[in-house]
């Protein structure tokens, strides 16, 4: 098995970490959110994916279960927070394989709830 990690940035949301592909359909995302909507704020997450791989290089990727993290800093820190429904990605990978493109197909509600409070 083929262990491999690709950074991942989000400019417009200030998130960013590794995907990890373990080479079997199935791998680790781990990750930060930095931002500054309605005070400074940052947060680490995590989350199990699965993924495919297309003869033509398109790819897709689905958050299996839920995405959870930690608040870091900011009004909320210390609380726990888990996504469900997180959106399927689909895309392209590039020719020298070092880059992935990767959208949703539609909008996607997320339910995100906060946890532990103390």
């Amino acid at each position: 098995m083929v262990r491999t990690g690709m950074w991942f940035i989000t400019p417009q949301d200030g998130r960013y970490g590794v995907r990890t592909f373990n080479g079997d359909g199935t791998g680790t995302l781990k990750g930060r959110s930095v931002g500054f909507s309605g005070g400074a704020f940052s947060n680490d997450f995590q989350a199990l994916f699965t993924y495919d791989v297309a003869s033509d290089g398109t790819f897709t990727t689905q958050v299996t279960g839920q995405l959870t993290g930690k608040e870091l800093t900011g009004e909320r820190a210390g609380q726990t927070f888990t996504i469900d429904h997180f959106p399927e990605l689909s895309g392209q990978i590039s020719q020298d394989h070092k880059s992935l493109t990767l959208a949703s197909d539609a909008p996607t509600d997320e339910d995100a709830v906060e946890g532990d409070h103390s």
